[in-house]
């Protein structure tokens, strides 16, 4: 809505010092969002409002930048954007369950190391995942539909 409200005046200034402000705000309102999680003033409001505004602020940075032209072309992105709805809907499923599978193997999360290989195994289940999902679900539901 605030897009298509302010779409004439984003496109008309959307030059590179423009599409610079922009970052520029949006890595101060993340920077406010770690302060204020540091020192305890946090809370689920500010969390609820903050993040969602930091992320569109990123995003439409990119939109309307130069770099679009190389970051939205790249076929690994499109392929993400592709499944993302399945990434959403299977990510935090794999996220609860699979440390738990971790550490069913008596492998010990303590270790940095064990840290890094379970993020990085969670990330390519959860991709692996979802593209088996969009292609035997979600697309199988969309010609049904």
């Amino acid at each position: 809505w605030l897009f298509k409200k302010w779409q004439p005046f984003i496109l008309k200034k959307s030059t590179k010092q423009f599409n610079s402000l922009i970052k520029l705000l949006g890595v101060m309102l993340f920077l406010l969002n770690m302060f204020l999680f540091n020192s305890g003033i946090y809370s689920h409001f500010i969390n609820t409002i903050l993040t969602p505004i930091i992320i569109s602020l990123f995003v439409l940075s990119f939109v309307l930048g130069e770099e679009s032209n190389n970051i939205l072309t790249v076929k690994p992105i499109q392929f993400l954007g592709k499944i993302s709805y399945s990434i959403y809907l299977n990510h935090l499923f794999i996220l609860i369950y699979f440390p738990k599978l971790f550490l069913l193997t008596g492998i010990n999360l303590d270790e940095i190391f064990n840290q890094f290989l379970l993020i990085g195994l969670i990330i390519f289940i959860t991709i692996f995942f979802s593209k088996f999902t969009y292609n035997y679900i979600e697309k199988v539901f969309y010609r049904r539909l």
